[in-house]
Protein backbone atom coordinates (compact mmCIF):
# COMPACT_ATOMS: atom_id res chain seq x y z
CA UNK A 1 0.00 0.00 0.00
CA UNK A 2 1.47 3.29 -1.25
CA UNK A 3 1.21 6.13 1.20
CA UNK A 4 1.04 9.74 -0.12
CA UNK A 5 0.85 13.01 2.06
CA UNK A 6 1.58 16.56 1.61
CA UNK A 7 0.13 18.81 3.40
CA UNK A 8 0.45 21.20 0.32
CA UNK A 9 -1.32 18.49 -1.87
CA UNK A 10 -4.74 17.14 -2.71
CA UNK A 11 -5.13 13.67 -3.10
CA UNK A 12 -3.14 12.59 0.08
CA UNK A 13 -3.69 8.46 0.99
CA UNK A 14 -2.90 9.42 4.28
CA UNK A 15 -3.38 12.52 6.43
CA UNK A 16 -2.85 13.04 10.08
CA UNK A 17 -5.28 13.60 12.92
CA UNK A 18 -5.55 16.33 13.46
CA UNK A 19 -4.86 18.19 10.05
CA UNK A 20 -1.82 20.55 9.95
CA UNK A 21 -0.66 18.60 13.13
CA UNK A 22 3.35 18.97 13.15
CA UNK A 23 6.03 16.65 11.49
CA UNK A 24 6.82 14.73 14.60
CA UNK A 25 2.94 13.86 15.65
CA UNK A 26 2.28 12.75 11.69
CA UNK A 27 5.44 10.76 11.86
CA UNK A 28 4.23 8.59 14.65
CA UNK A 29 0.65 8.03 13.36
CA UNK A 30 1.79 6.63 9.94
CA UNK A 31 4.36 4.47 11.51
CA UNK A 32 1.65 3.49 13.87
CA UNK A 33 -0.65 3.23 10.69
CA UNK A 34 2.06 1.60 8.47
CA UNK A 35 2.36 -1.30 11.43
CA UNK A 36 -1.23 -1.58 11.81
CA UNK A 37 -1.97 -2.04 8.05
CA UNK A 38 0.34 -4.83 8.02
CA UNK A 39 -1.75 -6.75 10.83
CA UNK A 40 -4.36 -9.87 9.41
CA UNK A 41 -7.46 -7.70 11.79
CA UNK A 42 -10.84 -9.27 12.01
CA UNK A 43 -13.09 -6.35 12.19
CA UNK A 44 -16.48 -6.50 13.51
CA UNK A 45 -18.98 -4.22 12.70
CA UNK A 46 -20.59 -1.98 15.56
CA UNK A 47 -23.73 -2.31 14.67
CA UNK A 48 -25.34 -1.25 18.26
CA UNK A 49 -22.84 -2.75 20.03
CA UNK A 50 -21.00 -0.86 22.21
CA UNK A 51 -16.86 -2.05 21.73
CA UNK A 52 -14.17 -1.36 25.13
CA UNK A 53 -16.98 0.51 26.96
CA UNK A 54 -16.81 3.54 24.78
CA UNK A 55 -19.95 5.93 25.29
CA UNK A 56 -22.59 5.42 22.89
CA UNK A 57 -22.26 9.27 21.99
CA UNK A 58 -18.98 8.55 21.29
CA UNK A 59 -19.53 5.88 18.45
CA UNK A 60 -21.98 7.60 17.10
CA UNK A 61 -20.18 11.28 17.31
CA UNK A 62 -16.55 9.67 16.16
CA UNK A 63 -18.70 7.02 13.30
CA UNK A 64 -16.95 4.29 14.93
CA UNK A 65 -18.04 1.81 12.27
CA UNK A 66 -15.71 -0.97 13.41
CA UNK A 67 -13.51 -2.71 16.20
CA UNK A 68 -10.73 -5.42 16.38
CA UNK A 69 -7.96 -6.46 18.99
CA UNK A 70 -4.61 -7.96 18.10
CA UNK A 71 -2.76 -9.64 20.26
CA UNK A 72 -3.78 -7.12 23.05
CA UNK A 73 -4.01 -4.15 21.52
CA UNK A 74 -7.80 -2.65 20.54
CA UNK A 75 -8.37 -0.95 17.10
CA UNK A 76 -11.33 1.20 16.39
CA UNK A 77 -12.28 1.93 12.46
CA UNK A 78 -13.95 5.20 11.56
CA UNK A 79 -16.09 5.90 8.61
CA UNK A 80 -15.93 9.45 7.68
CA UNK A 81 -19.46 10.84 5.68
CA UNK A 82 -17.58 13.29 4.55
CA UNK A 83 -14.16 12.76 2.66
CA UNK A 84 -12.34 13.66 -0.07
CA UNK A 85 -10.92 16.71 -0.76
CA UNK A 86 -11.01 19.42 0.72
CA UNK A 87 -11.91 16.67 3.33
CA UNK A 88 -9.53 14.31 4.33
CA UNK A 89 -9.63 10.38 3.55
CA UNK A 90 -12.48 7.89 4.14
CA UNK A 91 -11.29 6.28 7.02
CA UNK A 92 -9.39 7.07 10.46
CA UNK A 93 -8.00 4.45 12.56
CA UNK A 94 -6.97 4.32 16.54
CA UNK A 95 -5.56 2.13 18.49
CA UNK A 96 -5.45 1.13 22.63
CA UNK A 97 -3.33 -0.57 24.84
CA UNK A 98 -5.18 -1.30 27.67
CA UNK A 99 -2.44 -3.35 29.72
CA UNK A 100 -0.11 -0.02 29.95
CA UNK A 101 -3.67 2.24 30.38
CA UNK A 102 -3.00 4.37 27.31
CA UNK A 103 -5.54 6.37 26.04
CA UNK A 104 -6.35 6.17 22.26
CA UNK A 105 -3.51 6.51 20.17
CA UNK A 106 -4.15 8.27 16.36
CA UNK A 107 -3.50 6.15 13.32
CA UNK A 108 -4.39 8.92 10.68
CA UNK A 109 -6.92 8.95 8.38
CA UNK A 110 -6.71 6.38 4.96
CA UNK A 111 -8.12 6.06 1.83
CA UNK A 112 -7.76 2.38 1.00
CA UNK A 113 -8.46 -0.37 3.53
CA UNK A 114 -5.53 -2.55 3.83
CA UNK A 115 -5.29 -5.92 2.34
CA UNK A 116 -4.38 -7.57 5.53
CA UNK A 117 -7.67 -6.64 7.02
CA UNK A 118 -11.08 -8.67 6.79
CA UNK A 119 -14.63 -7.72 7.48
CA UNK A 120 -14.47 -4.16 6.25
CA UNK A 121 -16.40 -3.10 3.10
CA UNK A 122 -14.98 -0.10 1.05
Amino acid sequence: MELRYSSAAVGNTWEPHPWGAPKKVWKIQIERFETMAELNLNWTAVKGQQPFNLPKNSIVELGISHFATHHGVNYILMDSIWFGWPDPPRWRAAQNIPAKGLVWEECGYFSDVPKAWSGVDG
